[in-house]
């Protein structure tokens, strides 16, 4: 597990105005730019919550934001998902191929 990513609030003051310019009407927040919860932010878990009840459930079941667990891309996401379902002391994790290639490096 790499613990060597940290965060620049040294931009922070630049980049937020840049933020803000290239997407009107849309303000960022300083949290934007740093860290979010490993399980998703609220308002996108609520928002993907909502989507799920029309598009997949034509309103006939309601899907709960609590129960999502969305993430920044599909590595974050397996690790997660591997770290809940492995034991401790797993020696690895088997995976079929074809698959992605960046599986090795993880």
């Amino acid at each position: 597990l790499n613990l060597s990513v940290a965060k620049n609030r040294l931009v922070e003051g630049a980049l937020l105005p840049q933020m803000d310019r290239v997407v009107a009407g849309t303000p960022f927040k300083a949290s934007d730019i740093y860290y979010q919860p490993t399980h998703g932010m609220e308002d996108a878990r609520v928002a993907m919550a909502q989507y799920m009840t029309r598009v997949l459930a034509r309103d006939m079941y309601v899907f709960s934001p609590d129960n999502l667990i969305l993430g920044a891309g599909c590595n974050a996401v397996l690790e997660n998902l591997f770290f809940c379902i492995s034991e401790g002391g797993s020696e690895g994790v088997m995976l079929p191929t074809p698959y992605y290639a960046a599986f090795e490096f993880d």
